[in-house]
């Protein structure tokens, strides 16, 4: 009888034989044309990147490896190509994650591609064709990508760095609980080298005071300083729900066609300080009465929601 039939009889009997729970360990040598393992597991050894313990037949170099807390798949190029723990997928640089253009067929053609491209660098392509990359805390568009100039001396630092975001705040009057007539909150910082280029405040619930202060006094500034209205000037906030800062009028003295007529209009808003942050802050005014006792608020209700349009150079 052939040796190997006769080990694959043999294993089958010692299966038979062997308690239920009991480990059966399959030799490097031993050939079995079906094995079906009702109950588990299936305890293989960790194997290598060059000899993974689970492998295709005609490609020994491919399949899986194991270590502590981790699986690795090897590609038949005597490493690891891909891998993962138990906190993270990795891949070695030369591979990418791909998206097809068919639901359940990895078979498709893949039209979505994310890759390293270089070190902190993650490229989007599809079709071969680069849509952006993004690094750290910075994202690069290709479609408005600008041709590198040259020259001796000359240094092209960007080409197409995307920085012009939206920010979008939203302040509630249980945020105004100062003992005073007035209630100042930073609702942002901006970066050094920011433009500032368009500030609207939406009033999507009137301010109104339960006790102490006045509603039909209540008002609000939004500045570069406590109480200052560079950015948009005195908002009835009692009135009705309203936009402010889409007419000039509602613009501050920062932002306001005055300004940029001073300056020649030379920007779309307003260029902050080139080397330091600069904070806004927005003022709530009571004309009677203290908005709050330091601990609570006086207001009954009132939502402010802010949106800052601005684009920081690199």
């Amino acid at each position: 009888m052939h040796l190997r039939a006769l080990a694959a009889i043999l294993l089958l009997g010692l299966a038979l034989l062997t308690p239920a729970g009991a480990q059966i360990v399959v030799s490097p040598s031993s050939v079995l044309p079906e094995l079906t393992i009702t109950t588990g597991p299936l305890l293989l050894p960790d194997g290598t990147a060059t000899a993974p313990s689970l492998a295709r037949a005609s490609q020994i170099g491919t399949g899986l490896s194991f270590g502590s807390e981790l699986i690795n798949f090897n590609l038949g190029q005597g490493t690891h190509s891909a891998r993962i723990t138990s906190s993270a997928l990795i891949l070695a640089k030369d591979y990418a994650l791909r998206w097809t253009n068919t639901s359940n067929d990895a078979n498709a053609t893949a039209d979505t591609y994310v890759s390293r491209s270089a070190a902190g660098h993650v490229q989007v392509t599809t079709d071969g064709t680069t849509l952006g990359t993004l690094s750290t805390s910075t994202l690069y568009a290709e479609a408005g990508k600008v041709t590198a100039g040259s020259g001796t001396g000359v240094t092209v630092n960007e080409t197409a760095n995307v920085r012009s975001v939206i920010y979008k705040v939203t302040v509630l009057s249980t945020n105004c609980i100062a003992a005073a007539t007035t209630c100042d909150l930073t609702i942002a910082t901006l970066p050094a080298k920011t433009l500032l280029k368009a500030v609207i405040a939406d009033l999507t619930t009137v301010y109104a005071c339960t006790a102490v202060c006045t509603s039909t006094t209540l008002s609000g500034t939004l500045g570069t300083s406590a109480g200052g209205t560079q950015l948009l000037a005195s908002m009835d906030l009692d009135a009705a729900t309203a936009q402010f800062g889409d007419a000039d009028a509602e613009l501050g003295a920062s932002l306001n066609a005055a300004a940029r007529s001073a300056n020649g209009a030379l920007f779309n808003g307003v260029l902050m300080s080139w080397s330091g942050t600069t904070t806004v802050t927005y003022r709530i005014t009571s004309g009677t009465g203290n908005l709050g006792d330091g601990a609570a608020t006086n207001l009954s209700q009132g939502t402010m929601v802010f949106y800052l349009v601005t684009e920081v150079f690199p």
